[in-house]
């Protein structure tokens, strides 16, 4: 059962004391909570249960209601540990088995991603009828029906990095919903590979993965700048340990598809023209560019290494392009004229 409970390390002393004897009620599924209360605020209170919540995703509990007074602190609503269900508790096995098997923290890390977009839906239905799910917010949801909403999705992310040894923080805030195109509420993970932070949002990665066999990773491990175009953090002042401003592990920077100058994007797709005509392969290059960078000039320096390869080789070429505005991440298909 490991643990990484960040938010616990935010709150003081006193109020450990409270949130261990929470958790431990709701470790057991026990809806009763013997604690001393005085002078605790119910404010205070729901703040320790929404960080007990935050920290151990395999307790899967939503909308929580309590009564509290005496002493005691009554949950009013169902809470499941995970790993209190051996039908859960079996099938987490079974996907953690595969991420265990990989060596690396970024190798389990993608591991873990590429096996929630091609296996977990996102529920849109319930973002366009207006109506709350309950296991779609919590790990139960990709566990027992394989879809959920960002929340469950976030939430589940977090519970398989937390189970391959990788520290995952659970984070909310605001993005773009896919299923109505506005902004609206978000969730999505923080993660640790290698002693550097990142951002982590698998829904919106499986929202944008038309093809299983093609998985995007358009939101796969970005920064603070980098989240923020097109994301907001509810709570920043609680996140301000985890600054996220590596590239080392973004997956077009492993793959040398990240490019930080327009010059950048016309030496790689020569490259690209010039490696097809010699060996051919598949012939889909498909990279990130920084977000300074537009489409005008991504497009200009694009056709500006076609040229160069019709001047060196004779040999004419067409494409066809497609765009992801968030983030910046660009497909293009080349086709070869005889």
């Amino acid at each position: 059962m490991p643990q990484y409970q960040y938010y616990y390390m935010l709150l003081s002393r006193r109020d450990r004391e409270l949130y261990d004897a929470i958790y431990k009620s709701l470790r057991d599924e026990n809806p009763v909570v013997h604690a001393s209360l005085q002078g605790t605020s119910g404010e205070k209170i729901e703040e320790i249960i929404t960080s007990i919540q935050s920290d151990h995703p395999e307790l899967a509990f939503f909308h929580w209601s309590i009564e509290y007074g005496n002493g005691e602190i009554r949950f009013t609503t169902p809470v499941v540990s995970i790993y209190r269900s051996p039908f859960y508790h079996s099938r987490l096995e079974k996907i953690i088995k595969g991420a265990n098997e990989r060596k690396t923290e970024y190798d389990k890390e993608i591991f873990i991603h590429d096996y929630i977009v091609q296996n977990i839906s996102f529920d849109h239905d319930e973002i366009k009828d207006n109506r709350s799910v309950r296991e779609n917010h919590t790990v139960e949801g990709p566990l027992k029906n394989g879809k959920a909403v960002c929340e469950g999705i976030a939430r589940f992310t977090q519970l398989l990095l937390l189970e391959a040894g990788l520290k995952a923080i659970y984070v909310e805030g605001t993005s773009r919903s896919f299923a109505t195109d506005e902004p609206g509420g978000h969730a999505w993970v923080i993660v640790c590979i290698e002693g550097s932070y990142y951002h982590l949002d698998v829904s919106h990665d499986i929202c944008m993965t038309e093809d299983k066999s093609r998985v995007k990773y358009n939101y796969f491990n970005l920064t603070d700048e980098e989240i923020l175009y097109d994301h907001t953090l509810d709570n920043p002042s609680k996140l301000r340990n985890l600054v996220c401003n590596c590239k080392k592990f973004n997956y077009f920077y492993q793959f040398n598809r990240f490019f930080l100058q327009p010059l950048e994007i016309y030496q790689a797709i020569l490259r690209f023209l010039r490696n097809y005509a010699n060996h051919p392969h598949e012939n889909t290059f498909l990279f990130r560019a920084s977000l300074n960078i537009s489409e005008e000039e991504v497009t200009e320096f694009v056709q500006k290494a076609m040229r160069t390869f019709y001047d060196e080789t004779g040999m004419g070429v067409g494409y066809s392009s497609s765009e992801s505005e968030l983030q910046n991440v660009y497909s293009f298909t080349f086709t070869f004229e005889s």
